[in-house]
């Protein structure tokens, strides 16, 4: 092994241990000073970019980089999974899946390889710019940037507005702009020889355009955007003059405009698609001319005429998921042509029109299995995100204490799971399907709704809703459509009725009060449902984003390993715990109703519930109740001081290997670590594999405690509403 070899390795090896040193210095302030989990993971951010600054300089050979980037990935995914503890509590404390970090990692290696200026469109300008800004200042804007942005974003945002993963403000993206627009001028002033006219225009040009990156991005990708759209406007622009520049700006940025305009009373999914669009379709015009674009609109167009005239519903994210597909066809041919030296503009087009013959088979088909379907050859419904049928049935969770079962379905439930089902069917008035023209199943204490309906589409009006922002508010429940069209014009027409009534907000699906069926489920990762999950067809989530409604509200699923070690909490002194007495089941119900009252009386939208409609609701499943899975944890004087509640998820069949933890809640702090901690080790002795942590609001303490122990996110289900 030669010398050279050797240092490259030293050099490697150094940089990953760097890394590990950095996530674990990080981990550890993070619990000590318990900071904000986004302060922590923008520490991890700012640490390592500023670092990376420095390979040019610590690194000869682009080889050299990716492997460092590809064994710093793997300690990210360490961090994911087996050494989350240790590695990974300054990366994922923060409650939304993201997978910037691994994506930062790929932007570092590709812009390291790209820096000596690849991928320049020579016949745009032929001066071909090869120096250290096309690598210092993407990395520069990604680590500082986006992290004043997050920080202040976080903290200070008000002017909030949605993306298809969840939300952000606009105060966080114009800090973006500002900064990202100082640390150009001064990158550019520093490291080019052009004019001072052409650094303020393309410091504005390239602080416009990275924000707009910040703003459209989801679920970390910004981290692979940044760079790579700053590196080919950089690469492309950058001695383009002031007149080309101008041009080049104002048709960009005039067209970008127009169409957020033109669309700004659509749902906020068609103008995240139209941000991210354009910001695509603009690098690949001025990296391959404007002509290139014609073949990837033309699949995108496709795309959209297809399901124009099929009529038929998409899953969430699937637009997105499109562009996606386009830019990695294109970075593929960009690569390829610079590797081989050739034009690949044959094979570029050919994809494209591949692509769009794709999306059109992918259409028909779809439309034919839904015409089998409705003649009764055979085949299942149109899939939804969840990979079922629209009207799966089943037995829903209806908050904290209700279920409901669909009388005369044919239910997912086994023989051994089927014994809930008496039990659920006499508690009282039975969920029935409104579209039928039955009564809405109504939550204890609520008065009873009234129903609206469409063709194709039937709600439910619940006038005494629990307040969004201290505003008179009724809820929609009892929610069902045919198509997203039908569901969200009936949506918008119930919004008009009450709002002619004098009400000032509505919020929905919801049965009148979380303690009855609300909330869709928005997100899954394909795991089965477990026993009484939400579920929905992909079009619900459609008809509520196309309604005007803004999401106000969400919730996870999440599961990990029974046997991932306690938190290490201190159990407060003083507490006993013990089983759940089925022989004194009224009087500890009692009990457990003035906690739940006490300990969720700040949750959002939450609304009292009476002890003789708690009793209620509860006395017929009793006999469903696995008193081993339900703790009690009471003071030395016998006064409940906290509870969990848990039962088995039949719904894997009679042996299942999992269990759901549903709800816990305490007065003592430590009761509810305690509680969680003896509830694991019990489920692990039981010979449960899994413990799935269900429906937990996403900005309450279980869900940060889920993710620090394990917990893996693999369902998202969310709650629309806003003022009328």
């Amino acid at each position: 092994m030669n010398d050279a070899l050797l240092i490259s390795g030293a050099k490697i090896a150094g940089s990953v241990v760097l890394l590990a040193l950095v996530l674990r210095g990080v981990s550890r302030l993070a619990k000590f000073a318990k900071l904000d989990p986004e302060i922590g993971r923008k520490l991890v951010h700012i640490s390592l970019g500023l670092y990376c600054l420095t390979f040019p300089y610590v690194f000869s050979a682009a080889w050299e980089v990716f492997a460092t980037c590809a064994l710093a990935a793997g300690v990210f995914l360490l961090a994911r999974g087996a050494m989350r503890q240790s590695l990974g509590g300054g990366l994922h404390s923060v409650k939304r899946t993201s997978y910037g970090e691994i994506l930062f990692a790929v932007s570092v290696a590709l812009l390291f390889w790209l820096k000596d200026g690849h991928f320049v469109s020579v016949s745009m300008h032929h001066k071909a710019q090869i120096g250290p800004v096309l690598y210092m200042l993407p990395i520069l804007i990604l680590t500082l940037c986006d992290a004043a942005s997050a920080v202040v974003g976080s903290r200070y945002g008000k002017r909030v507005f949605v993306i298809e993963e969840g939300a952000k403000s606009v105060e966080g993206v114009v800090v973006f702009a500002v900064t990202a627009w100082l640390l150009s001028l001064i990158v550019l002033l520093l490291l080019t020889d052009i004019g001072r006219s052409e650094v303020v225009l393309l410091a504005f040009i390239a602080a416009a355009f990275g924000a707009l990156l910040e703003a459209a991005s989801w679920r970390g990708l910004d981290n692979l955007f940044i760079p790579l759209g700053l590196y080919f406007l950089l690469a492309n622009l950058l001695y383009l003059g002031v007149v080309g520049l101008a041009e080049i700006a104002g048709v960009f940025l005039g067209v970008l405009l127009l169409l957020l305009y033109m669309t700004r009373h659509r749902p906020g999914a068609e103008r995240h698609f139209l941000a991210i669009g354009s910001t695509l379709f603009f690098c690949i015009a001025i990296f391959a001319e404007p002509s290139s674009l014609v073949t990837p609109v033309v699949a995108v167009a496709t795309y959209f005429a297809a399901d124009k005239v099929r009529k038929l519903e998409r899953p969430p994210f699937d637009a997105l998921n499109l562009l996606l597909v386009v830019l990695a066809v294109a970075l593929f041919y960009f690569a390829l042509s610079n590797l081989l030296r050739m034009d690949t503009i044959f094979g570029f087009n050919l994809s494209f029109a591949a692509l769009a013959a794709g999306i059109s088979a992918r259409f028909a088909q779809q439309l034919w299995r839904c015409a089998c379907h409705r003649r009764g050859v055979g085949g299942d419904v149109c899939t939804d995100v969840l990979g079922r049928g629209p009207e799966s049935s089943g037995i829903d969770l209806h908050a904290g204490g209700p279920w409901r079962h669909h009388p005369g379905c044919d239910c997912w439930l086994d023989a051994e799971a089927s014994r809930f089902l008496p039990a659920v069917d006499d508690a009282g008035s039975a969920e029935h399907d409104v579209r039928i023209g039955q009564p809405a199943f109504v939550a204890p204490g609520m008065s009873a709704p009234e129903v609206m309906s469409v063709a194709g589409a039937s709600l439910a009006i619940f006038r005494d809703a629990p307040s969004l922002d201290g505003s008179q508010t009724a809820a929609l429940g009892a929610f069902a459509c045919d198509t997203a069209r039908a569901g969200a014009t009936l949506i918008r027409e119930a919004m008009a009725s009450l709002k002619a009534e004098g009400f000032g907000a509505v919020v929905g699906p919801m049965d009148g009060s979380t303690w009855a069926k609300h909330r869709l489920v928005v997100e899954s990762d394909g795991r089965s449902p477990f026993l009484m999950e939400p579920q929905n067809p992909a079009h619900y989530v459609q008809a509520f984003d196309q309604s005007g409604l803004q999401i106000v509200s969400r919730y996870v699923s999440a599961v990990r390993p029974a046997d991932v070690p306690e938190s290490g909490s201190r159990s407060p002194p003083g507490l006993q715990l013990r089983d759940f007495d089925p022989a004194r089941a009224e009087s500890e119900l009692t009990r457990i109703h003035a906690l739940s009252l006490e300990a969720f009386a700040t949750n959002k939208f939450y609304q009292s519930i009476s002890l003789e409609d708690f009793l209620a609701s509860y006395r017929p499943v009793l006999k469903a109740i696995a008193p081993e899975l339900v703790l009690l944890a009471e003071d030395e004087a016998g006064a409940l001081k906290a509870f969990l509640f848990a039962f088995p998820n039949l719904a894997e069949g009679p042996q299942p290997k999992s269990v759901i933890l549903k709800t816990y809640a305490s007065q003592v702090k430590g009761g509810g670590s305690m509680l969680a901690n003896a509830f694991h080790a019990r489920a692990q002795r039981l010979g449960f594999v899994d413990v799935i942590h269900a429906l937990m609001h996403e900005g309450n303490l279980s869900a940060t405690h889920s993710g620090n122990t394990g917990g893996r996110v693999f369902r998202r289900y969310a709650l629309w509403g806003g003022r009328l």
